[in-house]
């Protein structure tokens, strides 16, 4: 018997277990019905059964109240994250982010004011589409004191707004969601300025839009230098007023050199060789200038024309007989002495008819220059 009583912790002739600090086991059982206490509580489990610290504030809980299929992780008395089998949130405590994931909530988002949370906006699947709601002030907003900006996510449902960015005075730059003319459209200062559009079918578009209504402020498209090199860019940008909508579909391959893009009048574009441009007339020998057609004066006599230096595959240039005394006073374009090839050989080529006309091209070294 002593040994038993050692081992109870008990004196000899006690016919209970004693009290206990905590609230599993209930005071002065048998022991059995102190095992039978300790078996129901790990086994059974009932409404608000809890794992607490010291003090109580911080516990995991399965169902708080009667069938109430919710499993809760608390902090210093405040709930942090639910499971239940419809729905799950996250919250972390004082650090301004609340997430909700539910039957119908993709997810929401949310800030502290005055000591709880709030819900700054939802998103909600609703019949497989992707809405944004809820409502909340700018007061809720995040503050940047170094910048004295404001962050924060605002969703308006009936405008379908989903506000990301808001300055001090108010200004915002928005990403719109109307559900009715399917496109998702960037605004700064509450004045669109692109859209993502769904057309129909397969088609999508991007379109830069502009609010203003004064000459010459229709939206540009900027394309801006290296940020090393400064801030200078090159862009594009609508006429003032466009008769009909076009659109121009680019070539699928690079042209040759000194081709323009044209297009023939329908949208479709292509490159095309463009004719030479006249220049002004030379009456005494001359090297040609590239890519102009060069006009020359034989009145006074012969007149020795020299290819342009250095060319380059696809160089051009033309000769022409503006006076019309070639016949009498001939034209020669001296590629000998340029070192440079005529059709592979190492020929000058004379105009000799009156009002002739030649367009030279550059082919390579070994080819030299042809007749275009």
């Amino acid at each position: 018997m002593p040994d038993i009583s050692t081992f109870l912790g008990n004196a000899v002739g006690v016919t209970h277990m004693g009290t206990f600090p905590g609230s599993t086991i209930p005071n002065n059982q048998t022991v059995k019905g102190a095992l039978q206490a300790l078996e129901t509580a790990v086994e059974g489990g009932s409404s608000g059964d809890a794992l607490n610290d010291a003090d109580g504030d911080t516990s995991v809980e399965v169902e708080r109240g009667t069938d109430d299929d919710t499993i809760r992780l608390t902090a210093n008395g405040t709930d942090v994250s639910t499971l239940t089998d419809t729905e799950s949130s996250i919250v972390t405590v004082g650090g301004g982010f609340l997430m909700g994931v539910s039957d119908t909530n993709l997810g929401g988002f949310g800030l502290p004011g005055a000591g709880v949370f709030a819900e700054l906006g939802t998103v909600r699947a609703i019949n497989g589409a992707v809405d944004f709601g809820g409502a909340i002030a700018s007061a809720n907003l995040i503050n940047d004191t170094a910048t004295g900006e404001q962050y924060g996510v605002i969703a308006n449902n009936a405008a379908g707004v989903l506000v990301l960015y808001e300055d001090t005075t108010g200004s915002q730059t928005r990403w719109l969601l109307p559900n009715t003319v399917h496109a998702m459209i960037a605004s700064v200062n509450d004045v669109p300025v692109m859209s993502l559009n769904d057309q129909g079918g397969d088609v999508r578009s991007v379109t830069i839009q502009n609010g203003a209504s004064a000459a010459g402020e229709t939206t540009e498209l900027r394309f801006q230098e290296l940020s090393s090199n400064g801030s200078n860019y090159v862009g594009l940008k609508a006429p003032d007023t466009v008769a009909t909508d076009v659109v121009w579909t680019l070539p699928d391959a690079d042209g040759q050199k000194g081709q323009v893009l044209s297009t023939n009048g329908a949208g479709t574009t292509s490159w095309v060789t463009q004719g030479l441009t006249p220049s002004g007339e030379q009456a005494t020998n001359f090297t040609a200038t590239p890519n102009v057609l060069n006009l020359v004066d034989t009145t006074a006599g012969p007149v020795t024309v020299t290819p342009p230096s250095s060319p380059a595959p696809g160089d051009r240039f033309g000769v022409s007989d503006s006076r019309a005394n070639a016949a009498t006073n001939n034209i020669t374009v001296d590629f000998v002495t340029a070192g440079d090839n005529f059709h592979a050989a190492s020929v000058n080529y004379n105009l000799s008819a009156d009002r002739e006309a030649v367009e030279f091209v550059y082919a390579d070294s070994i080819v030299g220059w042809i007749v275009q």
